[in-house]
């Protein structure tokens, strides 16, 4: 073999991310979670639960009943945004100095992470969360771009390659970020999409135009197996007016929606 070509072993397997102290999950113990708040008639069979505590033991105290039973996941995990997160705490009938100011912050939450805790963290409760969805279910799991290339290896390898639907762009427009100056600014987050099986159940959703266009019609080819342009006797492609169109994978959040600007979990 010439000097100047060098072989490159294959991958093979399925996808793997590999850290110091990766343990699988193979049982959790049951606890007794504490129900703080519920939403709807409590005596039906299902009504909306509110949970407080560590989520790890949420979901062993689920999985006693909810054993593949659940039809949809929608987790806005930690980011590692190597921030820690405070609330402000206000004081009636009191002023308050510029050294007073850091005693009436409340830290909520501590978003700093070594990477392997991280994957580990991560790594049990989706583990779990596989065993809560229903074969036809799907899961959404909300980051950005501090962890998203791991979280999908991740899920890759716990609901296989073969059921990942979609990576959905969530962009936010009216954001502005003024410090990126060395690089393009950040002004979406992700959203990765699978499912449990290929049998998921999938509702298409459709938003509004801005106003009605005319595009050409698009139909089923049974015999081709395929979308195809409609068209009419003498072989004319026919066109109609849309008022609504499918929802693609970039979800563009306006002035109008919930923004990094006016939502009230804007913390930082």
């Amino acid at each position: 073999m010439p000097k100047d070509i060098q072989e490159i072993e294959k991958a093979k397997g399925k996808p793997m991310l590999i850290w110091a102290g990766k343990k699988p999950l193979e049982k959790v113990e049951y606890y007794p979670a504490q129900e703080k708040e519920f939403y709807g008639d409590k005596t039906a069979k299902d009504f909306n639960k509110l949970f407080w505590g560590d989520n790890l033991q949420i979901l062993s105290h689920l999985l006693r009943e909810y054993r593949g039973k659940i039809d949809l996941i929608y987790i806005d995990p930690p980011f590692d945004s190597k921030a820690d997160y405070v609330k402000k705490v206000k004081i009636r009938g009191e002023e308050i100095d510029g050294q007073q100011q850091s005693l009436l912050e409340e830290k909520q939450y501590g978003d700093i992470w070594e990477k392997d805790e991280y994957l580990q963290f991560m790594y049990e409760r989706l583990l779990i969360m596989r065993e809560l969805l229903a074969d036809t279910g799907s899961i959404y799991l909300h980051c950005d771009w501090h962890k998203a290339s791991y979280l999908r290896i991740l899920l890759d390898e716990i609901f296989g390659d073969e059921n990942f639907r979609n990576e959905i762009i969530w962009y936010y427009p009216d954001y502005i970020q003024g410090n990126a100056t060395t690089s393009f600014a950040n002004k979406n987050d992700i959203i990765l999409f699978y499912s449990k099986t290929k049998n998921a159940i999938f509702h298409r959703v459709t938003e509004k135009l801005d106003k009605p266009v005319m595009r050409n019609k698009v139909i089923w080819d049974k015999e081709a197996k395929k979308l195809s342009l409609a068209r009419d006797e003498k072989g004319k492609i026919i066109y109609q007016e849309f008022s609504e169109k499918y929802l693609d994978s970039v979800w563009k959040i306006g002035q109008t929606a919930v923004t990094r600007e006016t939502s009230s979990e804007n913390i930082n």
